[in-house]
């Protein structure tokens, strides 16, 4: 296994991990916007310099499910399941979803609904423009 394909592996888990729902446009919309923290963006500050150290403070900051198993259709269907996709998302050959004409694309989501009163995430929903809704939550610059 090249570090590559270790780091994309990290990113399939935690992305997983992050999302409420099973929806594929969720998943890769938090794929997204996890690389946007890693790879420089214009108009944008670069968070992380990897994707491992990327994933393991968006799972200690943001709510977290269980690991799949194995026969989750949206982990494994072809070809958007989020193990089809993790690779063009990890190289930047997939196109990120949560970018509109006047943004680079997502660096927050929460599901608004569920924000904790005084929670870091509800500032980011009081002040930051919502993208849109992909899944079950809300994606924000």
């Amino acid at each position: 296994m090249t570090p590559q394909e270790y780091e994309a592996a990290m990113l399939a888990r935690a992305v997983w991990m992050l999302a409420i729902s099973n929806n594929v446009n969720e998943l890769a919309a938090i794929a997204c916007t996890i690389r946007n923290h890693v790879i420089q963006v214009p108009g944008c500050f670069q968070t992380y310099d990897n994707y491992t150290t990327a994933c393991k403070q968006f799972l200690q900051s943001y709510p977290i499910r269980e690991e799949p198993t194995m026969n989750e259709p949206a982990l494994t269907a072809y070809p958007d399941g989020l193990l089809a996709i993790i690779d063009d998302v990890y190289s930047c050959k997939y196109k990120d979803i949560t970018a509109t004409q006047t943004t680079q694309g997502a660096r927050y989501f929460a599901r608004v609904s569920s924000v904790v009163t005084g929670s870091w995430q509800e500032q980011i929903v009081k002040t930051r423009p919502i993208l849109g809704t992909l899944g079950a939550q809300q994606f924000f610059s």
